[in-house]
């Protein structure tokens, strides 16, 4: 049963308070009584135009709305699988593999170091043949690739013709060069 031309302004102004148009397309009957849906072919010939567009912006609010609403769903049941997992990789130690790993970061790819023994330096006086300040170590090192030598004046034989060094025959460099 297909509503009278006369009946539709009065559906459109069903669905305007709040009868909602539902997620198919036509117009549901404002009395819920089961009626089928008015086609949205019959409503563009029998209602006028405006009335028409004012249903179809109000059907258009609708499926945005149900759309919403379970891209709101998805994501709420993203997240919560996502606060599970961090909650079980935090109870399996994952942070301490996490903060070992920045710590790895930090101290040894960070942290300018003697090649020798390990010993963190901070001190740059220009001369990349850099000499190691633990006294039981004191190894000689190039500041461009690390190698290290028992003698100065090997380090500096080394650093002048080293592949890494940006001017070769150079010994001295500033702190921006470095």
């Amino acid at each position: 049963m297909v509503p009278a031309a006369a009946c539709l302004p009065g559906w459109v102004a069903a669905v305007r308070e709040g009868a909602g148009p539902g997620d198919a397309p036509g117009l549901p009957c404002a009395l819920r009584c089961g009626a089928p849906r008015v086609p949205l072919r019959e409503l563009a010939a029998k209602l006028p135009e405006a009335l028409f567009d004012e249903y179809m912006g109000i059907y258009a609010r609708g499926v945005e709305d149900n759309i919403a609403l379970r891209l709101q769903a998805e994501h709420e049941r993203a997240v919560a699988a996502l606060r599970r997992e961090l909650e079980g990789a935090a109870a399996h130690g994952v942070d301490t593999i996490v903060d070992a790993h920045c710590r790895h970061i930090v101290e040894d790819v960070l942290t300018l170091k003697c090649c020798a023994c390990g010993q963190a330096w901070v001190d740059f006086d220009a001369c990349f043949t850099l000499q190691c300040s633990r006294v039981r170590c004191g190894a000689f090192f190039c500041a461009w690739c690390g190698d290290t030598y028992d003698s100065r004046s090997a380090a500096h034989a080394h650093v002048a013709g080293c592949e890494h060094n940006l001017n070769p025959g150079r010994l001295f460099f500033t702190e921006e060069e470095f």
